[in-house]
């Protein structure tokens, strides 16, 4: 997120606004029951938090996938997600 944070302010200065930020890759979105994954998943709330309050005007939040998700396929897959109950 910090390397993504820098790069939006550089972007800033050649008066780049970009148009979303995507969170991928979230233990959190996942639902693990898994006692340690679960522990991690709660560590990225305060990194996501700083994103949609602060960073992005649109935002998606991906969760892990144990497939890289590639190709219109892989795309079609992430659409049909559905994040909206992530805690």
């Amino acid at each position: 997120m910090h390397e993504a944070e820098r790069l939006q302010q550089d972007l800033a200065r050649a008066g780049i606004t970009p148009y979303a930020w995507v969170i991928n890759q979230s233990l959190l979105a996942s639902g693990t029951k898994h006692p340690l994954l679960s522990r991690r998943g709660r560590c990225e709330r305060p990194f996501i938090g700083r994103v949609v309050e602060d960073l992005a005007k649109r935002s998606a939040l991906v969760l892990w996938q144990a497939e890289a998700p590639v190709g219109g396929e892989g795309l079609s897959g992430l659409m049909a997600q559905d994040c909206s109950s992530a805690p």
